[in-house]
């Protein structure tokens, strides 16, 4: 499962800069996405589109994870739990116990990642709200998806550009 790690670029010369260095380091163009208000022009960046621009695909991710552990935990339930303690569906006293586990697991995982990822786009989507008004004044969000041991990596070596473009920046200026 990839994460996602969100980079605020100055301005479209750092974005390009960064960019670059991240597919140096065989981060795949297709994992980098930018975000910026309308009347910024982000030249040949791939700009963000509505799923990656919100937190779809992670929230229903979590949603999938989150609702096989209540598939499994309800199955359990309705496997350990006796008929005269509890009222359970009567379609589980034929089947064996491996189909009544699948189909509480694959119910939970269905509808608990449909509701998150709904959830996740409409609802609480805080992940970007944060970087609303950095984006209006001219910024760049730059989203990067990415294996969890390769997050490091990743955030120095924006950094590191991130440093050399300041630099550069006021090396021009002077």
């Amino acid at each position: 499962m990839k994460t996602r790690i969100e980079f605020m670029m100055p301005n479209l010369e750092a974005s390009i800069q960064v960019r670059g260095a991240l597919l140096a380091e065989l981060v795949e163009i297709k994992d980098i996405h930018f975000l910026a208000n309308e009347e910024t022009d982000l030249a040949d960046l791939n700009v963000a589109n509505a799923v990656e621009g919100s937190n779809l695909l992670h929230e229903g991710e979590k949603g999938l994870l989150y609702g096989m552990g209540f598939g499994l935990l309800a199955g359990l339930y309705v496997l350990f739990f006796p008929s005269w303690l509890t009222t359970s569906p009567t379609w589980y006293s034929q089947s064996p116990w491996y189909v009544v586990l699948m189909v509480t697991i694959s119910l939970g995982a269905i509808f608990t990642a449909i509701g998150a990822a709904f959830l996740g786009v409409n609802i609480f989507n805080t992940d970007l709200k944060q970087y609303k008004k950095r984006i209006g004044k001219g910024e760049i969000l730059m989203i990067v998806s990415a294996d969890m041991y390769r997050v490091p990596k990743i955030r120095r070596i924006v950094k590191e550009n991130l440093k050399n473009a300041d630099a550069n920046k006021t090396a021009k200026t002077t």
